[in-house]
């Protein structure tokens, strides 16, 4: 009988700590996972977005998130780099976060991504993502340099 006991304890020990353990990995106030951008996949779906942790609406109402290249290039040039800043329209309160990735025609990650203050990169699926690396901020600047060859198209 206390064998069982102990056994059941052990059980009830584990079983907690692992899942505090996995909440705990699951917060992303510094980034999210990489993959979270909702883009096309070569596959013909899309990757998730940030709803799978977070739910909600993404990018609706007042509160929406724009990309901007400074300089607003008609095209770009190749191996330059270029400043970006992803700010959000109406922040009001609370934490705010975004992922970006460049893509071309194929949908294969394009360029190379540099972090500035307040992001980070993060990479998966064959992919380079720049992240938020401070939910409490509601514009980050960072940069981007463009591939030598350049493709037909980039799509942020």
């Amino acid at each position: 009988m206390k064998k069982i006991n102990y056994t059941l304890l052990m059980c009830v020990l584990v079983s907690t700590f692992y899942f505090s353990a996995r909440q705990w990995t699951w917060s992303n106030s510094n980034g999210g996972p990489a993959g979270r951008t909702g883009a096309p996949t070569a596959g013909g779906s899309n990757e998730l977005t940030c709803q799978g942790c977070h739910g909600g609406a993404i990018n609706q109402g007042t509160n929406l998130l724009s990309l901007n290249i400074a300089g607003n290039p008609q095209s770009f040039q190749p191996s330059t780099t270029y400043d970006l800043t992803a700010t959000f329209s109406n922040p009001g309160s609370g934490g705010h976060g975004f992922q970006v990735v460049a893509l071309d025609p194929q949908l294969a990650s394009t360029g190379t991504f540099i972090p500035g203050t307040g992001s980070k990169l993060v990479s998966g699926n064959g992919r380079q993502y720049i992240t938020h690396n401070n939910p409490n901020n509601s514009s980050w600047t960072f940069k981007w340099t463009s591939p030598a060859t350049l493709p037909s198209s980039v799509n942020f």
